[in-house]
């Protein structure tokens, strides 16, 4: 492992907690992080929050991959995705992730064969999969 495969820089803004992260490869959009008050002022995202985000767009973009490698013709796809902390340790605990697709040239089994493959194949989800519990769904848009 010589060299990084991500490069972030961060940086304090405030007296608190408030934080910018840049990504190299992605220096032109900063992200600002924070944590609740009394620790923070909430003005940013929190860590957990960016990881569920991480995970939602890392998990949509493995599904979308796979479903038009078997011949779909995605035309809208949204996913709406819950994540739950556990307190002790703080850490996530629970995503739930739920996916409309319209997608042309594909059925019901096609995609919940392709979600399921989606856990082994998303780096994110194989990276948090013995930590943090998944359940998914997907609906069918007209």
């Amino acid at each position: 492992m010589n060299n990084p495969q991500y490069d972030i820089q961060i940086s304090l803004i405030d007296q608190k907690v408030k934080m910018s992260g840049i990504s190299k490869s992605n220096a032109e959009q900063p992200l600002t992080f924070d944590f609740a008050p009394p620790l923070g002022t909430g003005a940013g995202y929190a860590g957990l929050e960016l990881l569920v985000m991480s995970f939602a767009s890392c998990v949509s973009t493995t599904l979308l991959y796979l479903l038009r490698k078997k011949g779909a013709q995605v035309s809208d796809f949204k996913a709406h995705v819950q994540g739950f902390r556990r307190e002790k340790p703080l850490s996530l605990g629970k995503i739930i992730f739920e996916a409309a697709i319209k997608a042309d040239h594909i059925g019901a089994d096609e995609i919940r064969n392709a979600l399921e493959e989606t856990r082994t194949l998303a780096p994110v989800w194989v990276s948090m999969s013995d930590q943090v519990v998944v359940e998914t769904s997907y609906k069918l848009l007209d």
